[in-house]
């Protein structure tokens, strides 16, 4: 049975579970926040009518999603996924489908596809690239694709084993008709590992390592160092 209180937290393993790379509630919740601020920030600069959170967990987001006034939101995940999202974050807005994201298509064509975790988890590369396939049928022109994920090629970095680079991800997507709209990142790797040593950390002291993180980030513009890449893109139109 998955905890899903440590849904995120327990994906950062090292070997065998002898180093994590966080396994801090506060950490955890203020990376939360933080995706949900950018994508709120996002989501203004937009027009989105319809969205789909591909690989959505136990549906955090697409609540959030939901009560920031989006009316027409679809959630994908496996069923265990989906059955909890249901119980802990339903709503009318949002509609629930048990499925892997690589076997997911619809019909409807989303001004909006997120993944946040999605993408970075996969394990195999075919999946990969047939989860981004996928996604494009479901654009049309003028639609946005907005990753939130980690993408590492290393295998201390990396979730899934697919591995695919950001090099690898841009190139791909830009000969699919879309065009790079946003390259940045979050949760400095740095801060993840001194924060793992299990140095004893009040909860305010891990918030504000967690936010120096981010500032060296933002500041220095080293996104090398930022275990979540953050990639937008727009679609353009019809292949050349």
């Amino acid at each position: 049975m998955i905890n899903y209180d440590k849904y995120f937290v327990k994906r950062f393993y090292y070997s065998n579970n002898k180093y994590r790379f966080f396994d801090d509630r506060a950490m955890t919740d203020e990376f939360q926040d933080d995706v949900y601020f950018f994508a709120s920030e996002f989501a203004k600069a937009h027009q989105f009518s319809r969205i789909l959170d591909i690989g959505c967990g136990v549906g955090r987001l697409s609540s959030f999603f939901s009560q920031i006034g989006y009316q027409d939101i679809t959630a994908v995940d496996f069923p265990e996924m989906i059955t909890r999202a249901k119980e802990e974050n339903y709503s009318s807005k949002i509609i629930y489908i048990p499925s892997s994201a690589q076997d997911f298509l619809s019909d409807n064509k989303f001004n909006l596809i997120i993944s946040s975790g999605c993408f970075g988890a996969i394990r195999k590369r075919d999946f990969f690239y047939k989860t981004l396939d996928n996604c494009i049928k479901m654009q049309n022109s003028g639609d946005f694709l907005l990753m939130v994920d980690p993408f590492h090629k290393n295998n201390f970095l990396a979730r899934g084993r697919a591995r695919i680079s950001v090099k690898d991800i841009i190139k791909y997507m830009q000969l699919m008709g879309y065009s790079l709209e946003e390259k940045s990142g979050m949760l400095c790797i740095p801060i993840q590992l001194l924060i793992a040593h299990k140095w004893k950390m009040s909860e305010s002291t891990t918030k504000r390592l967690f936010y120096l993180g981010e500032l060296f980030l933002n500041l220095f513009s080293m996104y090398s160092l930022a275990d979540y890449k953050i990639l937008s893109f727009k679609k353009n139109g019809a292949l050349s």
